[in-house]
């Protein structure tokens, strides 16, 4: 990062907002109603007001930050030692999703719409164009994420139009029939998604202009909780409580029984090709942001070969047994961890060092 990219407020958007949801939105009612049941839909607002409130701080110390690049603004804040020991922690961090976004990609990919195709050729195609998307940088991950953005929108859109005739709020009663504490307990559940947003640590240094950045995270947290908030009334309104929690893919499920009259049946290919784009712009997002990290912490100029090293690593990770997976997902509750310790925890430690360093400056 000792060259910095140079991005606006409104591709800073779009990278929040396809790095936020784009992984979770196909599980999290399934997620949610196991909790909250009927008033899932509730636990995926409430959750999004907190998550903003934990995206907000890492803005805040985001903007606070001397200037220039991130490792070069964390060692002009700690000191060249610790703020390359942040750095390293804040790559291996971003590095720790890589794997599971590439697990998630194939086996939504295989239950959607390739059944009989291996994850492991899944993978390799997918980590290879994640590698040329990379390996380009972050202007050209920018555009391609407004490049593809009116296709996801024109697509979600359908899927949440489309099942409106499945709707039915007799499905969504008793609204509190388990009472407050499981809608707080779901609420809990999606908060830790927005700590990886984390990634504006790294995005806000590369703004042309700091003006308007609150406006672009305000924007990205409102449109974050609204797809989190329909797709799951949607897919509990639509299927009842029970049947969305046992099934794996809640919003898959959705496209799947979207059609229009007798010329599409089959609505998921197309949900699942323009959910491939935002998994494939968050993934080369994360995995280029950790190799410029890298690169600063390690002192090298080739981040194309970090990005290289990054996949080749994760390749084999991502193909773990399905009972090791388990114990990480939900034993472990490693993604829920992760993502507060990245996402609130290291934000909040360094928030008072920006203050400190502020009135030193003045």
């Amino acid at each position: 990062m000792k060259v910095l990219e140079k991005i606006d407020q409104g591709q800073l958007t779009l990278l929040l907002l396809y790095t936020i949801p784009a992984t979770i939105q196909l599980t999290l009612p399934r997620v949610l109603t196991k909790i909250a049941q009927e008033a899932s839909w509730l636990s995926a607002g409430l959750g999004s007001v907190l998550g903003f409130l934990v995206l907000a701080i890492a803005t805040l110390v985001a903007l606070r930050l001397p200037p220039g690049p991130l490792p070069v603004a964390l060692e002009a804040l700690l000191g060249k030692f610790w703020g390359k020991a942040v750095c390293l922690v804040f790559a291996v961090g971003l590095f720790a999703y890589v794997p599971w976004l590439l697990r998630i990609f194939g086996s939504a990919t295989v239950v959607g719409m390739m059944p009989y195709t291996p994850l492991s050729v899944l993978l390799l195609v997918f980590s290879l164009n994640v590698f040329l998307l990379a390996s380009f940088g972050l202007e050209a991950i920018a555009r391609s994420a407004q490049a593809f953005f009116f296709p996801l929108l024109i697509i979600f859109l359908t899927v949440v139009v489309g099942s409106l005739p499945l709707l039915s709020l007799q499905r969504l009663k008793p609204l509190l029939g388990a009472g407050f504490w499981p809608i707080f307990r779901g609420a809990e559940a999606v908060t830790h998604y927005f700590g990886e947003g984390v990634i504006v640590l790294a995005l806000v240094p590369a703004l042309q202009g700091k003006k308007g950045t609150w406006k672009s995270v305000i924007v990205a947290s409102a449109l974050v909780g609204l797809i989190f908030t329909s797709v799951t009334l949607m897919a509990v309104g639509s299927f009842g409580a029970v049947w969305t929690a046992s099934v794996p893919f809640p919003v898959l499920m959705l496209a799947r029984n979207v059609a229009f009259g007798r010329f599409i049946h089959r609505f998921e290919p197309f949900f699942m090709a323009v959910w491939y784009l935002s998994v494939y712009v968050k993934t080369s997002l994360l995995v280029f942001l950790t190799a410029k990290l890298l690169a600063a912490v390690f002192d090298k100029d080739n981040a194309k070969l970090i990005v290289g090293i990054l996949l080749s690593l994760s390749f084999p990770l991502a193909l773990i047994p399905e009972d090791m997976l388990t114990v990480f997902q939900y034993v472990l509750a490693f993604g829920k961890y992760l993502g507060l310790f990245l996402g609130f925890g290291l934000p909040l430690v360094l928030l008072p060092f920006t203050f400190k360093k502020r009135g030193e400056r003045k």
